[in-house]
Parts: C-alpha cells; sequence; structure tokens
C-alpha cells in the first residue's frame, strides 16, 4: 500500500522522536542522530522474532569531535557495527515506544553523504552465534521460557501462554529461533485450543517484550482499538461516530490467497500418511477441519468440498519411544508410545496457519503507538455505494489480528501502517468499547 501525504514539512518533528542516540564501541561516545534524520521507520510483526528500525541519516561531516578534528559519524565512532542505539519516540497522545537496539546493517547512499541504518534487537544477533545443547523435557510453554531467559539471556519480559501437551527432545546444537519455530507448530493451548481440533502458536517480539501465543488465542482477545473509513475530511477522527476510537486514512483489501491456492496449501484439509518401521503399518487419513470450525467455512462452495478433503498429503514416520521422561521404569513402560500425535496436533496447526489468512487487510492511520503486533482491533469500512459514511460493509467489517505494523516519521509526517488478519469472512463483533 501506497504511503499517506497529508502535507509536507521542511524536517522530521522533534516532538514525535525524543531519543536516537548512537554508541561507539571504542568507547561509549555518543552521537544524537536526530539532527540528520531524514526517514525513520519502526516495525513490529507476529511473523517475525524480532522487532526493526530502518532510518536515514544524513552525515554532515562534522558530527563528533576526535583528536581537535570534526568527524563524520563513520569517521568519529568510528561506525563498525553493532553499536548500540538508544531510541525513543512518542504519538501526539504521549504513547512512548523505548527501546535498545543495534546496528546490523549501514549502508552509504548518495556518496557517502547519507547512511541506512537497519537496527535490530539484541537476541536477533545473539541468535546467530547461540547453540542450544541441552535436552529439554515438559510443557512446551516451559520450554519456551527457558530458552529465551536461559540460552539468549534475555532480560526482555516474556509472556506464554500455557500449552496443555508436552514435547521432549534434544537442542541438537540448533539456534534458539530454529527451536521457537520447530516448537510453534507443536504446540496446543491449554486455555484457547481443543486438543485435536486447534493447534499453532506464533513467537514475536514488540516494544513491550517477548510474546508465545495461540493463533486461537490472538483471535479470542478483547480489541484494543475500533476504527472506521468514513467520508469525514478530519484526519485526526474528531467527527468519529460513536464507539469509535480511530479513523482509517486509507484502506486495502489484500486477499493475496486466491481459492485454488487456499485449497492447495491445505486450509480446508489434508490427508496424513504414517509409516511405522518397527511393525511396517501403514495408513492413509483424510483429515478434515473440526466442526466447530465450520463456521469459518460457510462461505465456501459446498460443490467443491470434497477435492478440499484431501490437496495436500503429509507424509510422517511414526516415531515411538523416543527421549521418553521420567524414571527408569517409566521410561520402559512408554518405549512403544509414539512420540507425538501427527493427527490432532500438526495437521491441525498446519490447517490453522493457513486458515487465519483467509481474510487480510492493510490500512493506513494517524501516529498511534498505543497498538502492536498480534493486537487485536475492529475495523469497518464504508459502504462506497451508498452516501451516509456511516453506512459499513457487512462483509469486510469486524474483528482483525495485526500481524505488522510499521510507523513512519518523515517530512511528510508520522502514519502507522498495519497489515491485518482473521481465519473467516463477514462481519463479527460491534465496535463498542
Amino acid at each position: 500500500m501506497s504511503d499517506v501525504v497529508l502535507g509536507r514539512d521542511s524536517e522530521i518533528s522533534k516532538d514525535n522522536i525524543e531519543k536516537l542516540v548512537i554508541f561507539s564501541n571504542k568507547d561509549k561516545e555518543t552521537i544524537d542522530l536526530r539532527g540528520g534524520l531524514v526517514q525513520f521507520d519502526y516495525y513490529e510483526s507476529i511473523l517475525n522474532h524480532t522487532v526493526k528500525v530502518e532510518c536515514v541519516i544524513v552525515d554532515t561531516g562534522s558530527s563528533i569531535l576526535r583528536d581537535g578534528k570534526m568527524l563524520s559519524i563513520a569517521e568519529g565512532l568510528p561506525l563498525c557495527g553493532r553499536e548500540l542505539v538508544s531510541i525513543k519516540f512518542k504519538d501526539i497522545n504521549d504513547n512512548e515506544i523505548d527501546v535498545n537496539l543495534y546496528v546490523n546493517k549501514f549502508t552509504p547512499i548518495k556518496t557517502d553523504s547519507t547512511i541506512h541504518f537497519e537496527l535490530v534487537s539484541k537476541e536477533s544477533i545473539l541468535n546467530t552465534g547461540i547453540k542450544v545443547k541441552d535436552r529439554l523435557d515438559g510443557p512446551i510453554s516451559q520450554s519456551i521460557k527457558t530458552i529465551v531467559s536461559k540460552h539468549l539471556e534475555s532480560s526482555k519480559k516474556v509472556e506464554v501462554e500455557q500449552t496443555s501437551n508436552t514435547y521432549n527432545f534434544l537442542g541438537n546444537c540448533k539456534k534458539p529461533f530454529y527451536i521457537i519455530d520447530f516448537l510453534s507448530k507443536y504446540a496446543v493451548s491449554a486455555t484457547n485450543q481443543v486438543y485435536g481440533e486447534s493447534a499453532g502458536y506464533f513467537f514475536y517480539e514488540t516494544s513491550e517484550g517477548y510474546f508465545f501465543k495461540s493463533i486461537d488465542g490472538l483471535l479470542k482477545q478483547e480489541k484494543k482499538i475500533s476504527m472506521i473509513n468514513n467520508d469525514t475530511s478530519d484526519a485526526q477522527g474528531a467527527q468519529l461516530p460513536k464507539n469509535y476510537n480511530a479513523k482509517i486514512l486509507k484502506y486495502e483489501k489484500d486477499n493475496t490467497l486466491n481459492s485454488h491456492t487456499k485449497s492447495t496449501i491445505g486450509a480446508y484439509g489434508m490427508k496424513l500418511v504414517l509409516f511405522d518401521p518397527f511393525n511396517s503399518f501403514y495408513s492413509e487419513q483424510i483429515v478434515e477441519p473440526p466442526s466447530s470450525n465450520e463456521d469459518k467455512l460457510k462461505y465456501l462452495n459446498s460443490e467443491f468440498r470434497e477435492i478440499d478433503k484431501d490437496p495436500r498429503t503429509i507424509y510422517q514416520v511414526i516415531d515411538r519411544g523416543t527421549i521418553p521422561g521420567g524414571n527408569t521404569m517409566q521410561q520402559l513402560e512408554k518405549s512403544q508410545d509414539p512420540r507425538f500425535d501427527y493427527k490432532n496436533i500438526s495437521v491441525q496447526s498446519n490447517m490453522r496457519y493457513n486458515q487465519l489468512f483467509s481474510h487480510t487487510f492493510k490500512i493506513a492511520m494517524i501516529f498511534n503507538t498505543s497498538i502492536h503486533a498480534g493486537d487485536a482491533i475492529f475495523v469497518d469500512i464504508r459502504k462506497l455505494a451508498h452516501s451516509n459514511s456511516d453506512d459499513v460493509d457487512s462483509l469486510s467489517g469486524g474483528l482483525y489480528i495485526i500481524t505488522d505494523i510499521r510507523h513512519r516519521i518523515s517530512s511528510d509526517g508520522a502514519f502507522t501502517y498495519c497489515s491485518l488478519v482473521r481465519d473467516s469472512f463477514g462481519r463479527s463483533g460491534t465496535p463498542s468499547r
């Protein structure tokens, strides 16, 4: 979606960015980067492990004094990568985002007079050099906490939704984020998912910390704000209808997956082929979405329901008696037990991930740092065919989850852009606070 432009100023407002300071790796000397700031973008996503900032800085050549000479940022620090950058910015309601990130990449542009910075979280850098060698037993949710706090040694808040199932495994020198992604597909929520009917989690970071949340947990949460796109001219939303908190300046329906693709990737059904090498057991099973999810499929054409049942096949070897927990006797008792329930967990998580992106949306609004990736928001879009600006679209409106969010501050102004998803069609819920 193209960016919103309401009017141009000569430079970025210092009211939005309170701090943008880079520290030298050599002697911790600092440079305030706000004076040369041209563009600032802050990103969060439930599909990424860490937050990210991209900014463009004009290097004036007289940023730091060393040995009696005024030097540029690149020379004066000197700039070599992984420098600490302290960042704080806020919106008009004084909602703040305060993070410490590190230089992952810097690219000189326009004959070195301007530098493009890519800043990432500390854990993103640590992940590249850490290998998990331990054996971890018990609930998957506990393993996630252990990996973040022990192996990544993160001091950030880790909010984990409790899982009902356990999984014992060896780290095998894999990187922390790789293992977390692996475990996310095997996790079933103890509070928001029914075993055998749904599975699957997301692990992501916002400015508030790390989160390990189930797909259904995200969809069931309370909305953070209610938004509407109508014909009123005020960008700030002062003339909003009752029960709405903010105005959508621009929107774009972005349902990028067509019906054939959705069926092919297994959103509506899969075939599971299991083989047990110990007794040569072989089976084929058609796994469909449970009856509790039928309301999410109500808009599909029943004429094609049969071909949607097994367009994708998953092959799995049954793994028995691997890494059982408990004492010696307990381990012997579990020696014939399958290690994992592929039908009720793995296949269900595959379908839930694919169903989640059934309906996607992109919106732009006035700069708002109170919302984050993973938050639920209520959205209403006006009916274009009607003159009444409060007459909303009954199909597109409803509750959505923010998958990606970008806060942009530039000479064009300060705006927030969101990518939204949900797992069904049709307006659901109400905008009331």
